[in-house]
C-alpha cells in the first residue's frame, strides 16, 4: 500500500524543468560601402531571420558609407523589422561612416568593438546625442535625430 502510495504521489508532481536552450542569432557580416546590393542582402538576411525563428539579427558592420537610398532602405528594414536587429561595428579598426551611421542607429541595438569608430572622426561638443559628422548638414543630417526619437531620445529640434 505504502508503494502505491508513492507511485501515485510522484505521478503527480511537476515535471523537472527542460533544459533551456541558448536564442540563436543569424549573423552576417558587411565589410563594404552601402549599395543596392548590400541593402538586398541585408534586408533578405533580415526575413531570413524571422522566417527561421532566430532571436534576432546581427550585422557586423564595416563601412565607409555609401548611397543614400540603399542607407534609407536598410534603415527602413530595420526599424520595421519584427526581429531584433543588433548592428556590431567591428573588428577593431573598422568604421561606420556617413550611411553606416544612420544603419547603427537605427538598430535596436547598437555596439562597437574597442578601436572603431562612428561618424566623424571628432565628435562635437555637448551631449553624445549632438554629435555629427562633419558633413552632417545635408538632407540626411536629421535622419539620426528621428531615428533615435523612435528608439527613444528626445524629440529632434529644428534649427
Amino acid at each position: 500500500m505504502l508503494v502505491a502510495l508513492s507511485g501515485s504521489f510522484i505521478s503527480f508532481e511537476k515535471p523537472a524543468p527542460a533544459a533551456q536552450k541558448p536564442p540563436v542569432f543569424d549573423v552576417i557580416t558587411i565589410s563594404a560601402a552601402i549599395t543596392p546590393p548590400i541593402a538586398e542582402y541585408i534586408l533578405q538576411s533580415i526575413d531570413e531571420a524571422a522566417k527561421s525563428n532566430a532571436e534576432g539579427l546581427i550585422i557586423r558592420l564595416d563601412t565607409p558609407g555609401g548611397l543614400d537610398l540603399a542607407m534609407r532602405d536598410i534603415a527602413k528594414g530595420i526599424l520595421n523589422s519584427s526581429i531584433p536587429v543588433i548592428v556590431y561595428v567591428s573588428p577593431s579598426g573598422a568604421r561606420a561612416a556617413s550611411a553606416g551611421v544612420i544603419i547603427t542607429v537605427a538598430a535596436h541595438i547598437a555596439a562597437m568593438a574597442p578601436g572603431t569608430n562612428i561618424g566623424a572622426a571628432r565628435l562635437c561638443p555637448g551631449d553624445r546625442r549632438e554629435a555629427r559628422t562633419e558633413r552632417g548638414v545635408g538632407r540626411e543630417g536629421g535622419s539620426e535625430k528621428r531615428i533615435d526619437h523612435r528608439r527613444g531620445g528626445p524629440p529632434p529640434q529644428s534649427g
